[in-house]
């Protein structure tokens, strides 16, 4: 009796361990995001809603990294990713890539993907529909890997935020925050 306890105890940890690993979602703060440039970091304030570009050059934007935790491991599946903003300019969008470099030095962007006023939660694949609001910028498989990505070495979102003066009376464009899900290989 106690070598078939033993013996079905076996089985069921081996099967636990053959078993694809569960996906994970990870969520951060637009404050995590740092300046793409070093001369552009001044221009950026950190609030409780996240990062804006308080430059007052009309049509500037600054650019953002936002920088991607999560999974431990270098060998990585982000199978969907989402940049929450807020869009204040009716004629510049929020728009944002990902990138995964690995260890080799191969970078891997995604397509660009635009706040709009059409797919709210999505966002566009063209910067035409500006609108001003709330929206979700996202990807599903994002960097159409299809299957894990190796020697993973970092990974970001790369976002450009519209200048506060091209918010004019509705104020500023801000990273609020950020997401994915991940599963590890």
């Amino acid at each position: 009796m106690k070598r078939a306890r033993i013996g079905v105890l076996a089985v069921l940890v081996c099967g636990a361990l053959a078993s694809p690993a569960a996906a994970t979602q990870y969520t951060f703060s637009g404050q995590f995001c740092t300046g793409s440039q070093q001369g552009q970091r001044d221009d950026l304030v950190y609030n409780s809603l996240g990062v804006y570009n308080s430059d007052g050059t009309a049509n500037a934007s600054d650019g953002v990294y936002c920088p991607i935790g999560g999974i431990e491991s270098t060998t990585v599946d982000v199978t969907a990713a989402r940049v929450r903003v807020y869009d204040a300019t009716a004629n510049s969008n929020v728009y944002c890539s990902m990138q995964i470099r690995t260890q080799s030095g191969t970078l891997y962007t995604s397509a660009t993907r635009y706040s709009c006023s059409t797919d709210t939660t999505n966002g566009c694949t063209t910067d035409v529909d500006s609108g001003t609001g709330y929206y979700g910028i996202a990807w599903t498989d994002p960097l159409n890997s299809g299957s894990s990505m190796s020697s993973v070495m970092a990974y970001d979102f790369s976002c450009q935020i519209p200048s506060t003066s091209q918010g004019g009376a509705n104020g500023d464009s801000y990273i609020i925050g950020y997401e994915t899900t991940q599963t590890a290989s």
